[in-house]
């Protein structure tokens, strides 16, 4: 299992490269040259996160990453559970704590 301490950091690491990258190929979009994407690399990440915490199915990973945008994206409404409580998954602690559960319960 990864502590939560290191999950936080390797979503915050690859918060930043998806940032470093989305800021190179605005600046190369200016001048119609290039760009570069890590797809091959973040979806190993992905892959892997999926795998320890039994993600696969529901992906919730990779709908923190490309659909919440890291959490950035989170609104209030936009996850509920079954009883219409806000899911908050602001940031990778909520993910990792939300993860935990979802294993906590299927245990």
């Amino acid at each position: 299992m990864i502590s939560k301490e290191n999950f936080i950091k390797y979503m915050n690491e690859l918060k930043e490269l998806s940032d470093t990258y989305e800021t190179i190929n605005k600046a190369a979009e200016k001048i119609e040259m290039f760009s570069i994407w890590n797809i091959e690399g973040e979806n190993l990440i992905l892959d892997i996160l999926e795998e320890v915490f039994n993600d696969k199915k529901d992906s919730w990973i990779g709908y923190f990453v490309y659909d919440l945008d890291f959490g950035r994206k989170w609104h209030e409404g936009c996850i509920t559970d079954k009883n219409d409580i806000d899911i908050p998954l602001r940031n990778a602690e909520e993910l990792y704590d939300f993860l935990m559960e979802g294993l906590n319960e299927s245990i």
